[in-house]
């Protein structure tokens, strides 16, 4: 709290400390640090979590997405049947949405990896890989952040947190 005192044509503050003063105390209470470092580390572990996630359902194929690669892969089969030559840009999608479905027809979630790595372009196979590596460091951060929360839960469980002397720094 700050008291100002007038005297003549100078004005001086003064601090006085309260120990009724909220802002000093919390700024400087140790378990108050310790209790917000608890509260912050669920929170990023969730929004890491949730960035991973959200990434990794970019990564799978929609439901649209495989059907009309079963309709391309089957117009394909169709021309192909037919005796028609396909150019290089006709082959590469044929590849790809082919890609998507086993021998017997049925799509596989695994599948769709390998269509995108060796038969997407470019563009789709370098976005696939770096939205694939990114998801699983947001992962791992998200893991190894879990595992610090679980280490400060257990430094500060209630019977070890009165056996902790914490001091006030001046």
């Amino acid at each position: 709290m700050i008291k100002w005192n007038i005297k003549g044509n100078s004005i001086k503050s003064t601090v006085s400390q309260k120990k009724e003063d909220w802002q000093n105390s919390f700024i400087e209470n140790n378990k108050h640090k310790c209790k917000l470092i608890l509260l912050i580390i669920p929170f990023l572990v969730l929004s890491l979590l949730f960035l991973s996630f959200s990434l990794i359902d970019d990564l799978s194929v929609k439901p649209n997405d495989i059907s009309h690669a079963k309709e391309i892969s089957h117009y394909y089969h169709t021309m192909k049947d037919k005796g028609y030559q396909f150019n290089d840009h006709q082959r590469q999608v044929y590849s790809y949405y082919d890609a998507f479905f086993d021998s017997n027809g049925e799509y596989q979630f695994l599948n769709y990896p390998h269509a995108v790595i060796f038969y997407g372009s470019d563009a789709h196979r370098e976005s696939y890989i770096s939205a694939a590596i990114l998801s699983a460091v947001f992962f791992f951060l998200a893991f190894c952040l879990s595992l610090l929360f679980i280490k400060l839960l257990s430094l500060l469980s209630p019977t070890r947190f009165k056996q902790i002397r914490l001091v006030k720094r001046p």
